[in-house]
């Protein structure tokens, strides 16, 4: 390519936003023209890419990823959240995007449509096996420390707006949680399935998810209304190496980088670690679905944390081998562009947590 104007769009009624007005302001990336639109304004940022006879080079701004965007849904705008955060039946487009539950799905969507337009994303809280219906050029998902992600599962299920909405949230008849973490935890424990069963997503237990390694039930269900009593973890992990890129909730924004790379091949201004201004100056979408502020695994008893990790012990194999691979693909990728991504300390808290 040569020197490329990109033209991000904001303002008025006919902008085209996959989120129906949720953000004040949305920039899209791509490196096609976009059609004309009666907008209010826009902001023109003259981007340099590399010709396939250059060695890549990361580009110097993308001011729109400096503005913050925070939510946290209430009730009377749960809803909303569909409109941008899940496809519905599954269709061709670029980008195959594994919601899985927990892990940061809208906003890394949110954050991924800044570098691509939202309609070339199919995105859902789905199986794996999904992207096999349609076309897709690339399949892309975060995966997160299995522990941290049990016990976000249990704020999902004791402050979602959505259980309100349908009668079963604290303090409502359809309430069903245990009073506490470690008791949800234990329960799943010593009552573990010893056959599969089929339950629709408004009839799950506890009307909360099957804490017994659900990221890597998504990599290998066929239905995700399907549950087994054991995961295979040579599977999982076949189906995690499948996917064309894969990030760590862990590490956002270095995955972030790797998913710009990998879409358009260039390489966003905040990437740089060594350089502290570049990398504050990124603001992560944060989509907090109307939870509160979490206390991590390391606040839970010692006993919990055992019983977390025998609930968890694919996933955690599975992780395991999804930060050495993520690890690798930051190596390639600085060696390609010359700037360090994934600085030591990183690194290092990485392979010390997995």
């Amino acid at each position: 390519f040569g020197s490329l104007s990109i033209h991000g769009m904001c303002g008025g009624n006919s902008c085209r936003s996959f989120i129906s007005g949720l953000w004040p302001c949305l920039f899209f990336l791509t490196v096609e023209a976009l059609e004309a639109a009666a907008c209010d304004s826009f902001l023109q940022v003259s981007l340099d890419l590399q010709s396939e006879t250059k060695a890549p080079q990361p580009i110097e701004s993308l001011e729109h990823f400096t503005r913050s965007t925070t939510r946290n849904v209430s009730t009377t705008s749960v809803l909303d959240v569909f409109d941008y955060c899940w496809n519905g039946s599954v269709t061709d487009a670029e980008v195959f995007y594994l919601h899985i539950g927990k892990t940061a799905g809208c906003s890394m969507l949110a954050d991924l449509s800044k570098i691509v337009n939202r309609s070339n994303i199919w995105s859902a809280e789905v199986c794996l096996q999904e992207s096999r219906r349609a076309h897709f050029e690339v399949t892309m998902t975060l995966l997160r420390r299995p522990s941290d992600h049990l016990l976000s599962w249990w704020y999902e299920c004791t402050e979602d707006p959505a259980l309100y909405l349908a009668g079963k949230g604290p303090g409502q008849a359809g309430y069903s949680m245990p009073a506490t973490f470690s008791e949800w935890v234990h329960n799943w424990l010593v009552n573990w399935p010893t056959e599969s069963y089929d339950v629709a997503d408004w009839e799950k237990p506890n009307n909360c998810t099957n804490p017994i390694d659900p990221q890597s039930r998504q990599l290998t269900c066929v239905q995700l209304e399907h549950y087994v009593p054991r995961i295979n973890a040579t599977n999982a992990i076949a189906a995690m190496q499948s996917i064309t890129h894969v990030g760590l909730l862990e590490a956002y924004q270095e995955s972030l980088c790797l998913f710009a790379v990998g879409l358009r091949q260039f390489l966003p201004y905040f990437c740089n670690c060594e350089d502290a201004a570049a990398w504050s100056a990124f603001q992560a979408t944060e989509e907090k679905h109307g939870h509160s502020e979490h206390k991590t695994i390391e606040d839970q008893p010692e006993e919990v944390r055992r019983e977390v990790e025998l609930l968890t012990s694919v996933d955690k194999l599975v992780y395991r081998a999804a930060v050495q691979r993520f690890i690798a693909s930051m190596d390639e990728l600085e060696a390609s562009f010359g700037v360090r991504v994934l600085c030591e300390s990183q690194r290092q808290t990485l392979l010390q947590r997995q």
